[in-house]
């Protein structure tokens, strides 16, 4: 939820990575995130420390709060 470099998130980038890797090696594999985290940008960081070990991750996300303007907004609302 703290990944960015933001003053609400100071964790960067490769400090972030080096989190979730040594969450995996220790043999954890549920992460838990949302798009609304530090904008996105948390999210972001999560897939792209993740990405050459997508299939040791259970990924989890939430898709109700409205980040964007338009029908695809909340496309989960109703379905929670």
């Amino acid at each position: 939820m703290n990944f960015g470099t933001d003053p609400q998130a100071p964790t960067p980038e490769p400090e972030a990575h080096r989190i979730v890797g040594a969450f995996l090696d220790a043999g954890h594999n549920l992460i838990d995130t949302a798009d609304t985290y530090r904008g996105g940008s948390s999210e972001e960081i999560v897939g792209r420390a993740i990405a050459s070990r997508r299939a040791d991750v259970v990924l989890a996300t939430k898709g109700r709060h409205r980040r964007v303007p338009g029908p695809t907004a909340e496309a989960c609302r109703g379905s929670i």
